[in-house]
């Protein structure tokens, strides 16, 4: 959210009546705020964590702000491998020589439970690059040739110089990462933060979203 949410801020802001101020946190550090009580409105997590905050009864109104795909991407100049299906994806990850992912992050969980669901972990292992997730080190070893080829959201590559974006993960592992929102229940302000809630599942906000390789829903 951190490519995105400046630019969705900006678009509310020009309408709406209240000011928005980001902190950006790791999951874990936005469920501590929240369980403390710390003075914050809306809080945008990855969904499950958003739908277990809802359980709780810690956040209300949750609802999707967002869902992310997953996709490869490999040196610029380089032949894009086809991985149009999850057999030719496979294939692709199997003849690579290198393949990086975030460590830990989002992304790099789905692309973990993916080899494992491809019965190609043992394989994968002998040739994998782990990175911190988050900041510009995956695509750097993409561009800089140490990896063949990135798995990432697709937002992540978006812009960096000397990668080409391969595609999206097909369709059938159903990758996407997805991005809920919820009003907290210590805000000081629910109607406001219920205001900026609605514009996230705006038109204006589905455009800004798409315009960052993302989407609403």
């Amino acid at each position: 959210m951190r490519s995105v949410l400046p630019a969705l801020i900006f678009s509310y802001e020009r309408h709406g009546t209240s000011r928005v101020s980001a902190a950006y946190l790791s999951p874990a550090e936005i469920r501590a705020r929240i369980e403390s009580r710390a003075d914050v409105d809306v809080a945008i997590t990855p969904k499950p964590m958003t739908d277990a905050l809802a359980r709780e009864k810690q956040l209300t109104n949750v609802v999707t702000a967002a869902r992310s795909p997953i996709g490869i991407a490999i040196q610029s100049g380089k032949a894009k491998p086809d991985i149009s299906s999850p057999a030719s994806f496979k294939h692709a990850l199997l003849t690579a020589n290198s393949i990086v992912c975030s460590n830990n992050g989002p992304s790099g969980k789905v692309a973990m439970r993916l080899f494992k669901s491809l019965g190609i972990e043992e394989e994968i292992t002998t040739k994998l690059k782990l990175v911190p997730p988050g900041g510009t080190a995956l695509p750097d070893t993409i561009a800089s040739g140490a990896a063949d080829l990135g798995i990432d959201q697709l937002i992540v590559f978006r812009g960096k110089p000397g990668i080409q974006v391969v595609g999206p993960l097909p369709k059938e592992f159903a990758a996407d990462i997805i991005m809920g929102a919820g009003v907290t229940k210590s805000s000081h302000a629910p109607g406001a933060a219920t205001a900026f809630m609605n514009f996230l599942k705006s038109p204006e906000a589905a455009k800004s979203l798409e315009a960052h390789g993302m989407s609403p829903n």
